[in-house]
Parts: structure tokens; sequence; C-alpha cells
């Protein structure tokens, strides 16, 4: 399946991603599996688990039951990670109570995730050759309004920790390029399935997406 998830913050009141970039997403990691048994990662895993079932559930109860639906947890997760790391105080909190696990888990184990989320499937002939066969790609990004503020510290961590490109781009000031740039990196990340205008409105602040 391809999906993609965008949780957007917005105030009421043709140029490429790459002219906009301002961080690159670091090199994805490639733990160990006991290095990841060291770090507990199964109880996180455990709690995400249950955090999609019920978010499955509760989306199916209010939709149309006429109407099939498609989600995808991880993407969800991915977004809220990344927005629990853009929060503080009581925000941050609820939604860190929200998906059922501890800041920390979320620090530590976002680029496990990432790092399982992005892989290839190979298949070996019988000369040795390896073909493949298919592969799975997750991304994650954020785009900032040229007017909002940077924390270059958040922008670090969301780079290095959760793997994060960021873009400063014109929301308020040139939306249509701001969108086409959105556009235009999420269709190149889903090897051109998603091909839309998000069409994100001029009070934009910034938007976090996620694509797998």
């Amino acid at each position: 399946s391809i999906c993609s998830f965008i949780l957007v913050l917005t105030l009421a009141s043709c140029n490429s991603s790459e002219s906009y970039q301002l961080k690159s997403a670091s090199a994805k990691i490639t733990p160990s599996y006991e290095e990841l048994m060291n770090l507990n990662i199964e109880e996180f895993i455990d709690k995400l688990d249950i955090f999609s079932s019920k978010l499955t559930v509760s989306l199916y109860n209010n939709s149309d039951k006429n109407t099939n639906i498609c989600i995808s947890p991880i993407s969800v997760y991915m977004a809220l990670a990344m927005a629990i790391e853009c929060a503080s105080g009581e925000t941050k909190e609820e939604m860190l109570n929200a998906v059922g696990v501890t800041y920390e888990e979320v620090l530590n184990f976002t680029e496990h995730l990432y790092s399982k989320c992005n892989k290839e499937y190979k298949r070996e002939s019988i000369t040795g050759n390896k073909k493949i066969m298919g592969y799975q790609r997750l991304a994650n990004s954020i785009w900032i309004d040229n007017n909002a503020k940077l924390n270059d510290a958040v922008l670090d961590v969301l780079a290095t920790r959760y793997k994060t490109d960021s873009f400063h781009v014109p929301f308020y000031d040139n939306n249509k390029s701001a969108n086409k740039a959105l556009s235009d990196y999420v269709k190149e990340k889903t090897n051109g399935l998603i091909d839309n205008d998000f069409d994100l409105p001029i009070e934009t602040v910034f938007a976090l997406v996620n694509t797998l």
C-alpha cells in the first residue's frame, strides 16, 4: 500500500523542494537484533501495537460503513513522533498519552523503526546474482513557513533521531510554490504513486509529512 500522512498546524487570521531544503535526514542505521533487545524495544513495539489497534477501531467506528478505509498506523505514529519532538509542556504530554509511550521511548526507538521500514526484498538466482523484487520506503519531513521562527536545535534532533528532511517554504508569501515543492517531494518519495496537490492554505505555519 502507498500512504501519506500530513499533520498541519495553521493560524487563523516553479521551485523544487531542494531549493527550500534546510537539513537532510541523517543516514539510516542498521542496528543488530542484539542491540535492539538490549534497548528493550519489544515493550515499545507492544505499546505501538495497542495504539495501532485503538486507532484503527476508532477510525472505523467514525467512518462511513459503506466505504472502505485504508490506514497506515506507522505513518500516523511517525508524524506524531515528529510533533512530539516539536511540542512542549501539556501538549507534549497529551500526545505521548495518546500514543501510550514515553518521550524516552520515542527518542530512542523511532530511528530503529525508520530503519526497519526502509528495506529491499531481493531474490538470489542459482548463479548467485541478486535481483530486487520490491522495496519498502518510508520518509519523514517538516515544512516550515518562511515567516516562522526556526529552532535549529529541534531541526538537528529531527534530522538525526527521526530521519527528517526539513524545508523552509513560503506558504504565506508564495503558496503555490510551497505546495508544489511539497507535492514534488511526496511524488519522488513514493516513486510517482502519489501525485497530488495537497493545497495547504496560506495560514500554514508548518506541516509534518510522512510517506510510506
